[in-house]
């Protein structure tokens, strides 16, 4: 998404992009070509080792963009435009952006564990290695990624699209027809052992025990009810009484702002989750685990707590809720002045440009 984010702000006057896609198209090919960006797909399976011809297919796509830098995106990407431009184009400079942080590689896949292992021995050829995270970037240090020329590019926020929405919260009462009085904690994230929905399920829980007017928004990839895995979590008396799936979503801008406040649970793997960050430009504060950066993003603006600690997150859930509606108004009327100043779309984006620029002139 921040890929996208970045084609889209970017000033297409000083910058003509190409995407290669070492998959197909994915959920946002379609929109980065309706941007009039080039997209080449190479259809490679998952997880799994390219071939020969693979590599060759590799090597013409990007003798055919006569690129003047090539950006890696990812683990895969990232050591895949390494390779390709030592083979075809070796005076032409490339950058990693590293999008992950590795708490504990026994958490991560076999070839990408293998993948984060061999990149941290090649990691000085890159002429720039971008995190979006703080911790990301210090977690990579620790495993042998070279720290000469790396730096720290946070995510941006489109602060126009996500921002406060008075009519929001009365269109989300009507459509599941609830009454005014109704708390609304939300959960946007897709279905992933790392977002730990379990840990968010049973804190929510927790709280509705206390108060009867709590009601849980979850919304992502996979956050449906045929998911049974997730169901299995949710109490049977709860599920479309006080808990509704919502689903995957493109219209998250107008559901967050209807919000009291929105819940981060992650347990491992995030570098900068966005959806903090989306939250707080909609004027939202948050409750988030202390996993990535989500602490420096919230900063004094909302609750952090220890991650896979259920009970932890139901105290920071009953601290807003306690704080009352006044005070919750105030912290999210911080937190959107937060992210305007430090993480809107146009800063970041000009951030990269400028990173690239300076890497091309030497």
């Amino acid at each position: 998404m921040m890929l996208y984010k970045l084609l889209k702000a970017s000033d297409r006057y000083r910058f003509e992009h190409t995407v290669l896609s070492l998959l197909d198209k994915g959920e946002l090919g379609g929109n980065i070509e309706n941007l009039g960006v080039k997209l080449y797909c190479m259809k490679l399976g998952r997880n799994r080792v390219p071939g020969l011809s693979a590599l060759v297919s590799l090597f013409k796509y990007v003798r055919r963009g006569r690129p003047d830098l090539v950006q890696g995106w990812m683990y895969h990407g990232n050591l895949a435009a390494l390779v390709a431009n030592m083979v075809t184009a070796p005076r032409v400079k490339t950058v990693w952006n590293v999008r992950h942080t590795p708490y504990d590689l026994k958490d991560e896949n076999r070839l990408t564990a293998k993948l984060i292992k061999v990149s941290s021995f090649v990691s000085s050829r890159p002429a720039g290695i971008i995190y979006n995270s703080v911790v990301s970037r210090d977690r990579h240090r620790e495993l042998g990624y070279s720290s000469a020329r790396d730096i720290v590019l946070p995510n941006g926020f489109d602060c126009e699209q996500f921002r406060p929405d008075k009519n929001a919260r009365k269109k989300i009462l009507e459509t599941l027809k609830l009454n005014d009085n109704t708390i609304l904690i939300g959960h946007i994230s897709r279905f992933h052992p790392m977002k730990d929905h379990a840990c968010f399920i049973k804190a929510v829980s927790m709280v509705m025990e206390k108060q009867d007017t709590i009601h849980a928004l979850m919304a992502g990839k996979d956050i449906v009810q045929e998911n049974n895995e997730l169901t299995s979590f949710i109490p049977g008396n709860l599920i479309n009484e006080r808990v509704h799936l919502l689903g995957d979503r493109d219209d998250i801008h107008l559901i967050v702002p209807a919000l009291d406040m929105v819940v981060s649970s992650s347990a491992w793997g995030e570098g900068f989750p966005n959806v903090i960050g989306e939250a707080m430009a909609c004027g939202v504060p948050c409750v988030v685990t202390d996993i990535g950066d989500s602490a420096i993003i919230v900063g004094q603006n909302g609750i952090v707590v220890k991650p896979k600690k259920p009970e932890k997150l139901a105290e920071g859930i009953e601290t807003l809720l306690k704080a009352g509606q006044q005070k919750r108004s105030e912290l999210g009327s911080k937190a959107r002045e937060r992210i305007v100043e430090n993480y809107s779309l146009p800063f970041v984006v000009k951030k990269y440009e400028e990173l690239y620029q300076g890497i091309v002139n030497g």
